[in-house]
């Protein structure tokens, strides 16, 4: 992973395709250089990366819309509303 100046991380695989994430939040808590994690969250039958911590600090990832309307698909009642009063 590389890290730009704006707190960008580039992500690449090991033939060189990768992606370019913007965090949400940067928390600057280092961690020991062993303990780099990647979290994902797992939704709809797909994964989405949550956060990244490494040597540098904690990223934390905004949802996509993606996952936000694969949340609102598996979710019932999600995304209608109902009214109800009297008179």
């Amino acid at each position: 992973m590389d890290q730009s100046a704006s707190r960008a991380l580039v992500i690449r695989s090991d033939d060189k395709s990768g992606s370019f994430v913007l965090p949400v939040e940067f928390a600057g808590m280092a961690v020991e250089a062993d303990q780099t994690t990647i979290a994902f969250k797992h939704v709809g039958g797909k994964y989405f990366l949550s956060s990244v911590k490494m040597l540098e600090g904690f990223y934390t990832m905004a949802a996509s819309r993606e996952m936000i309307m694969l949340v609102q698909a598996n979710t019932p009642g999600a995304g209608h509303s109902s009214a109800s009063g009297s008179h």
